[in-house]
């Protein structure tokens, strides 16, 4: 980790040179573009809510189960308050009692944190061997030791209600509650600085060399960190942001009861490329991958163009769990089944197409939050009902 004076140099030449690299690209559709082919590496990871710090949700070169599956294990867990992170081995599940550990290869509790008496927890993320951790009540991150949940600092920045992302440079990043966007040093959870927001901060990414947040206000904002937060563009998009990830040097937005946007990075900054009503009001996140952005709701989930924005393909269903994907398949959950698409929609048009749907595999309750793609599975969290209590499946190739 940087935290000496030379490492913010190098953070600032480093910024410096990604900001020229931006501007020569402002404008371009950005490099998810292209057909996708099947993921050949069964040891990845994802070690933010959404694979990375852009909450693309799309793991490229992840293999995972094309044509069937089988459970490595489902096990009764608490009722997920956000997505699954697969990292270090373990299995980290966000509950309203704390952050827990399970064992990938086995299921099995290995720990638990949750400071507070109502400490509701945001996904994490695993960046460097640490996990950071944070919760809806203070002290509002930890840092822990993933094998065994030792702490290793925390930082009291009241309630914090996003996960955080880090930029690889030593910096860590998360939004609260009272509408602050922190940025902490990640070896010690010193504050570098703090900014303030109009709303809560509920979505953030990171792409070098910009922050952008979107907030419970309806408020997407752009910063760049150059030891010290300078507001690129602030745009309204009209309900809460419910799910925010980036396209190239772009930010994709779909707020509540709304539209999925596409806003500009550079000369046009936070102007609207395109706009879809198909895909407004993603619940649980959006999956971005080679060309397509995908996102789910009460009406289905569906498919848009990333380029044009026009809605390439749909399938109906309450999707109530973030889309995930890897390599040439997108993975979803509805009401008692989670379920494998491919990425192109399959053959033909609407209702006609063939090859759509790859495999579903039963699940009790219905999945939420969001899906994970990691060690050559598809991890998956139900939130329990009539059919049984809450529960965590790995599910691996037939």
């Amino acid at each position: 980790m940087l935290s000496t004076d030379s490492g913010a140099t190098r953070r600032r030449l480093l910024r410096a040179a990604a900001a020229g690299g931006a501007a020569t690209l402002a404008g371009c559709a950005g490099v998810d573009d292209g057909s996708p082919t099947p993921g050949s590496d069964a040891s990845t990871e994802w070690p933010y809510p959404a694979f990375d710090p852009q909450a693309t949700a799309y793991a490229p070169d992840a293999a995972a189960p094309r044509s069937g599956v089988t459970e490595r294990w489902a096990v009764e867990t608490p009722r997920p308050t956000d997505r699954p992170v697969v990292a270090e081995e373990r299995v980290f599940l966000p509950g309203a009692a704390g952050l827990h550990a399970l064992d990938l290869a086995t299921g099995e509790s290995v720990w638990t944190v949750g400071p507070g008496d109502q400490p509701w927890t945001n996904a994490p993320a695993v960046v460097d061997g640490t996990v950071y951790a944070t919760f809806r009540e203070r002290p509002g991150v930890l840092a822990l030791d993933p094998e065994d949940g030792t702490e290793r600092w925390r930082a009291d920045v009241g309630p914090v209600s996003s996960s955080p992302v880090a930029d690889g440079e030593g910096r860590c990043y998360v939004g609260t509650r009272d509408g602050g966007l922190v940025a902490l040093d990640a070896g010690t959870g010193e504050v570098a600085w703090s900014y303030d927001l109009f709303g809560e901060v509920v979505e953030l990414t990171f792409r070098l060399p910009t922050l952008v947040a979107g907030t419970t206000a309806g408020e997407v904002y752009a910063l760049y960190d150059s030891d010290g937060p300078r507001e690129l563009w602030r745009r309204k998009v009209g309900g809460k942001v419910v799910a925010l990830a980036r396209t190239g040097g772009d930010a994709l937005v779909s707020a509540f009861g709304g539209k999925l946007r596409r806003l500009a990075n550079g000369a046009h900054a936070g102007s609207d490329r395109w706009a879809n009503r198909d895909g407004g009001t993603a619940q649980g996140g959006l999956a971005v991958a080679a060309g397509l952005v995908f996102g789910g709701n009460g009406g289905g989930l569906t498919a848009c163009d990333v380029r044009g924005g026009e809605t390439a393909w749909s399938a109906p269903g309450r999707f109530a769990a973030g889309p995930a994907a890897a390599g040439d398949t997108v993975y979803a959950g509805r009401e008692g089944e989670v379920i494998a698409f491919a990425h192109s929609g399959g053959v033909g048009v609407g209702g006609l197409s063939v090859g759509r749907k790859r495999w579903s595999h039963p699940v009790s309750g219905t999945p939420l939050e969001g899906l994970a793609v990691a060690d050559g599975a598809v991890v998956a969290v139900t939130g329990g009902g009539e059919e049984g209590p809450p529960r965590t499946y790995v599910l691996d190739p037939a």
